[in-house]
């Protein structure tokens, strides 16, 4: 019975878990669902139990309220018990297993990290079969080896690497951009903000919905003459330039200084704010630029999550307590949490995303008086290269005796003496 409910824990968290992941149907409706993740993930629960996909003999009503307590977790702002479920005061350390909100420790990170890591070929140096290993239950809380420390560290920096290198990379988040403009310009017409609040419903708008949006023709025989489709239309030119890769522009990014947002004195400018500051023959139409916050951190925003773990000497101790990070190494980090703001272009011509990039550069002295640069430079563009013509053999400018002596290397060997070593080049092709 217990294995079952887990299971079906883990099953029903896998919507929960595409969060963090940024699959398309979550990451692209999350500005339209009010509430959390854990709350959806209940909703379809709820919604498998009344369709009867679960027969009331496998799991009775307190299990299954149970398996909601367990997806809420010890998430802030939720208390398990409301769900109906006898608490479980004794077995409190349940709730932190699938959503761990007392320090961000728990299976549903351990998941989706080993997964997205292994299929995007991204190295991460955190040991999770260890980490699973070496815990313990004290005073109703899952406590690690003191040995672990480093590992919990690197399992955060795992996070945060894979935020930065996966789930905020610059191509992916333009991808992310279209699709929300995509979505939002078809919205009129398929009513997506409604029917996202019914879990049945909800579940039906996954990667699908684009070829939806792509052949919505096909079930509208006078799609073409009816003014009412328009806004399908605008989002089907939006898909096209995704399918042919025509994505938004990276233009440029900044570091916000730490200082600034630890004052609270950050605030995201409007897009007016930026193309203000440029002054070029470019004409620079507000809708054409994106401005795009990415927030990094350990999972706790600005707060070290490792001052929230306890830790234990070994399998025998029945005492837990708190490391420092000063006591462990001086070179862990005082700052968990990183703020960058990014420019896109809609009009992908390279005049338009040089102007974006100069208004935005402009934009960063002027806020910061050039003590804080943009990064990350744009690649020049592209420039097919013509294939140079043959030399004709009568014609070489190099002499064969001058190849043939180059294709010779002089190394000094532990003794002093030189020796020659020929590299095995073909010059038979060569002209004498």
């Amino acid at each position: 019975m217990v294995l079952s409910v887990m299971s079906l824990t883990g099953l029903c968290c896998k919507a929960k878990v595409s969060t963090d992941g940024n699959c398309l149907h979550i990451s692209s409706f999350s500005m339209m669902w009010v509430g959390s993740h854990e709350e959806m993930s209940g909703e379809i629960l709820q919604t498998i139990i009344d369709d009867g996909h679960i027969t009331d003999d496998a799991l009775d009503d307190i299990d299954m309220k149970r398996v909601q307590q367990l997806i809420v977790g010890s998430c802030p702002n939720h208390q398990p018990a409301a769900t109906g479920a006898p608490p479980l005061n004794d077995k409190r350390f349940l709730f932190d297993i699938v959503a761990n909100g007392r320090n961000s420790i728990d299976v549903d990170k351990f998941d989706y990290l080993a997964r997205d890591s292994h299929y995007c070929n991204v190295k991460v140096s955190c040991d999770l079969n260890r980490l699973q290993r070496l815990t313990k239950v004290l005073d109703n809380e899952i406590c690690f080896k003191w040995s672990e420390y480093e590992n919990i560290f690197e399992l955060f920096h795992a996070r945060a690497t894979m935020h930065r290198r996966v789930y905020t990379h610059r191509k992916a988040k333009a991808i992310e951009l279209m699709l929300v403009d995509a979505l939002i310009a078809a919205d009129p017409v398929l009513n997506m903000t409604e029917r996202i609040h019914d879990p049945r419903e909800f579940v039906k708008m996954d990667d699908t919905l684009l070829k939806q949006i792509e052949n919505y023709s096909m079930l509208h025989p006078h799609f073409e003459e009816s003014d009412d489709h328009a806004p399908v239309i605008a989002s089907q030119k939006i898909i096209t330039r995704l399918r042919k890769r025509q994505l938004y522009k990276y233009c440029s990014e900044v570091i916000i200084p730490p200082s600034v947002i630890s004052a609270n004195l950050w605030k995201v400018p409007s897009v007016q704010d930026v193309i203000t500051c440029y002054s070029g023959p470019v004409h620079i139409k507000e809708e054409d630029v994106i401005l795009c916050e990415n927030s990094i951190d350990f999972a706790m925003k600005s707060k070290n999550p490792l001052d929230n773990v306890h830790f234990f000497d070994n399998f025998d101790s029945r005492d837990k307590y708190s490391m420092l990070k000063n006591t462990v190494s001086p070179m862990y980090p005082d700052i968990f949490q990183e703020h960058k703001l990014r420019a896109y272009s809609r009009d992908g011509s390279p005049d338009h995303v040089d102007a974006v990039k100069h208004a935005f550069d402009r934009w960063v002295s002027k806020m910061w008086n050039d003590k804080v640069v943009t990064s990350t430079p744009l690649r020049p563009p592209h420039t097919l290269v013509k294939k140079a013509a043959a030399v004709p053999a009568g014609q070489l400018e190099v002499p064969r005796q001058t190849l043939q002596q180059s294709a010779v290397h002089l190394s000094v060997d532990s003794s002093g003496s030189r020796m020659e070593k020929k590299r095995k080049i073909q010059l038979d092709s060569i002209p004498e």
